[in-house]
């Protein structure tokens, strides 16, 4: 839509630029949440923005933090100062007028000030905008909000449609990760009990259990999701990725068997070494001979 020379461009009824001559602002939205705002102006400029529950910007900025307040009805003495092209419920806040231009290429104009809009609904009276043709929500701001500028949506059902957004968000993060943690593990190189046996030495022992010690703590993390995420993807069939557990099971029973191996060599090297103590051992008198052992031994008779 195109006002005072002035372009407005939407993506999936969300504003998503305005270009007046050569200058460009564009809002970059991700899950249907406003993120940032990018101005490509005299000076371009990037600002993060944060929302609250119902989408309205409460703060926004870089380095400098500004944060933003709002009535019932969405009016903020600060904003307009702050020249940010979203405000209350994510919608875009007229400078000069001070009037929210609510609905994609309708733009009927809200007055966060009077708490009304300033032209009647031309679905009013009898149809869905209400009996009160310039009433916002229905009088009720709080539970409802109106993109369309015709009629008010009840907050529950926009909220109900962000959890199920973050919740296939989760479901998504759950499976990249685990896919990845899987194909980590197939590509570590276990060594069979045979390659373990035939180990020149303790030295070579360690490095193998080091190594394989070392691979599982590059294993990449994988978060797990809770109750409501794996009933909600069950409920619509969604299969969720499984972790490779048998690989992870073969890998801490392979890092045991190589201590064991490492214990029973230095056993034997310990056995090894008593055998030839005792070999090189000086022999001493004989320890509890009796003393007539002793005078048998020196040629002494004894008559019985």
């Amino acid at each position: 839509m195109k006002t005072n020379g002035t372009q407005y461009f939407y993506l999936n009824e969300k504003l998503a630029r305005v270009q007046k001559n050569a200058s460009q602002r564009t809002i970059c939205w991700a899950a249907g949440t406003a993120v940032a705002e990018r101005r490509n102006t005299a000076i371009n400029k990037t600002e993060l923005l944060a929302t609250d529950d119902k989408g309205s910007i409460s703060l926004f900025g870089n380095s400098n933090e500004n944060r933003l307040t709002y009535t019932a009805y969405g009016h903020s003495k600060d904003l307009s100062a702050l020249e940010i092209l979203l405000g209350f419920n994510s919608e875009h806040l007229e400078t000069l007028s001070q009037f929210y231009l609510l609905g994609t290429g309708y733009h009927r104009g809200f007055s966060p000030t009077l708490m009304r809009f300033l032209s009647p609904d031309n679905i009013s009276p009898f149809g869905a905008g209400g009996f009160n043709p310039y009433a916002y929500c229905a009088n009720d701001p709080i539970n409802a909000i109106d993109p369309s500028g015709h009629s008010p949506l009840k907050w529950f059902a926009n909220t109900f449609r962000n959890r199920i957004v973050k919740l296939r968000a989760k479901i998504e993060s759950f499976q990249s990760a685990t896919d990845k943690l899987n194909k980590t593990l197939r590509e570590i190189t276990i060594p069979n009990t045979e390659q373990i046996e035939s180990a020149r030495s303790i030295s070579d022992l360690n490095a193998m259990a080091n190594q394989l010690i070392l691979e599982k703590q590059r294993l990449p993390a994988v978060q797990a999701i809770s109750k409501n995420t794996t009933n909600y993807a069950l409920k619509h069939k969604i299969k969720l990725l499984t972790q490779d557990t048998q690989t992870l099971t073969t890998i801490n029973e392979t890092i045991n068997i190589i201590r064991v191996e490492i214990d029973n060599r230095k056993a034997i090297a310990a056995m090894k070494e008593m055998k030839k103590f005792d070999r090189n051992k000086p022999t001493g008198p004989t320890i509890g001979v009796s003393k007539k052992q002793k005078r048998e031994k020196q040629g002494w008779n004894f008559v019985d």
